[in-house]
């Protein structure tokens, strides 16, 4: 099994939890960011899901109506911004907007 290094942390590509389930029409990715305690996928359908880096999940972020087309995380602060011109501002921790 090979290791890629991501973050000066060892990640093996492996199937994520499965706690966490999406139809067919919700599970295309639209955009991946990774932090050092998050890996953030934006959905087709307006769902963000956070996991911990190594893999565990953790939420499910119900965004924009539209697609999700960019994310931007620091600590636990997400910002996020979808196709029906919403900007939202996250607090990872407690899976709440903090502004829209």
């Amino acid at each position: 099994m090979e290791c890629l290094d991501v973050l000066g942390k060892c990640v093996v590509s492996q199937q994520i939890s499965s706690d966490i389930t999406v139809n067919a029409e919700r599970s295309v990715p639209t955009v991946i960011q990774i932090t050092e305690k998050y890996v953030i996928v934006a959905m087709l359908r307006g769902e963000i899901h956070v996991f911990a880096t190594n893999g565990t999940a953790k939420k499910i972020l119900s965004s924009s109506e539209g697609a999700v087309w960019a994310l931007a995380a620091q600590a636990d602060v997400l910002a996020s911004a979808g196709t029906d011109n919403s900007i939202e501002i996250w607090n990872l921790a407690t899976a709440l907007v903090l502004q829209f």
